[in-house]
């Protein structure tokens, strides 16, 4: 039977049809219902959940031009604008959020201002510039909406995006110490860290790097549970290494590749051998032959590791670096002989072809 009161809308009548069939036989059977406008609404959002987005935009559009001073009206102008911007046409949905965002101030201005902002985000380029101005929109206008600490999130991104370290390190910084969602801070903490780091040309000081490791730090209890702890130990490996401390590198690389098996993360894991690999090298340099080969010896090893994972997938950009390095080493060593180079030769032209018109990659070839 077709629904009594409002409430009975929000039930689930079984599928998207079935649901549909109920309340076309309400609006014929109560035509004068106060309840029409919200059955109206409620048959888009069957079309919404099978993603026929054509016949959504359709009914939505309909409904504005039957109930045009309904208080409604918002809410359908935002899900006929959502709508339209999931058939593909993203012209006609930046026109219509943007009619939206400037018409009227409402409790779905938020969405549209993020759809905009995300719009401007994609586009890129010199498009950051407005992707940010949205975002921080949400965050100012909007302080209690949900989407207003993701919005100063994005914020920070569009500004890294534009090389505006600075101001992105002030939205970072600043969601820090807000009541966030922890998952939220930790983003920001990373973001505000990457922001310091592209920063450090002018820090002869290196208090940057500094500032950087001690909030990296405030992450590493969560490295036994939580991946973005393995991920701080890593970060603060790269920071030790670009200050020169290689003690200290070595040290936060192991505990990165450490949680990240542990944690099951081929691809962290990976990041973290090719860390640890680096700093190796970097250890050897000057040394005495015998030292020097044994450091390069386990450098090799680590490359090796990352780049031999037995994991079902694979992170492609860390499993390349490992190759790479594998690359360079060998070639610089000759550390690789016989049916191990040609393996590991072999194995590379297949999973990165674009590999073997490396010079490194022929050297290897000549040499064996």
């Amino acid at each position: 039977s077709a629904p009594a009161d409002s409430s009975l809308l929000l039930a689930d009548f079984g599928s998207p049809a079935e649901v549909r069939a109920v309340f076309r036989e309400f609006e014929s059977e109560r035509a004068d219902s106060p309840l029409l406008p919200q059955v109206a609404l409620a048959v888009g959002r069957t079309f919404e959940r099978e993603q026929n987005w054509p016949e959504a935009v359709t009914n939505y559009q309909n409904w504005l031009k039957t109930y045009p001073t309904n208080e409604l009206r918002p809410q359908v102008e935002s899900a006929r604008d959502w709508a339209v911007s999931q058939t593909g046409d993203e012209a006609g949905a930046f026109e219509l959020f943007s009619k939206f965002i400037s018409s009227s101030t409402n409790a779905f201005t938020p969405l549209a201002l993020w759809w905009v902002a995300d719009h401007y985000f994609r586009l890129g380029g010199t498009n950051l510039v407005q992707a940010e101005s949205n975002y921080e929109l949400i965050s100012q206008i909007f302080p209690t909406n949900e989407l207003a600490y993701k919005a100063q999130l994005m914020a920070g991104h569009a500004a890294m995006g534009r090389f505006g370290y600075k101001d992105a390190g002030a939205y970072f910084y600043a969601l820090i110490n807000t009541n966030c969602p922890e998952d939220l801070r930790d983003q920001a903490r990373f973001g505000y860290c990457e922001a310091l780091r592209q920063m450090t040309a002018s820090d002869t000081n290196n208090l940057n790097l500094q500032q950087v490791t001690n909030i990296l730090a405030q992450v590493y209890p969560k490295a036994a549970t939580n991946l973005v702890g393995a991920l701080a130990w890593s970060e603060t490996g790269d920071c030790d290494l670009q200050l020169g401390a290689l003690d200290a590198a070595t040290n936060a690389y192991a505990q990165a590749a450490n949680y990240a098996e542990i944690l099951n993360s081929p691809g962290l894991r990976c990041r973290a051998k090719v860390g640890l690999g680096i700093v190796l090298e970097k250890k050897a340099e000057g040394l005495p032959d015998d030292a020097q080969k044994a450091l390069l010896d386990l450098a090799m090893k680590n490359y090796q590791d990352g780049y031999y994972s037995d994991a079902e997938t694979k992170d492609e950009w860390w499993t390349k670096e490992a190759a790479l390095h594998i690359l360079s080493l060998a070639s610089k060593t000759g550390s690789l002989k016989g049916d191990q180079l040609d393996n590991f030769i072999k194995d590379l032209k297949t999973t990165f072809p674009q590999l073997q018109d490396s010079p490194e990659l022929k050297r290897l070839a000549v040499k064996n």
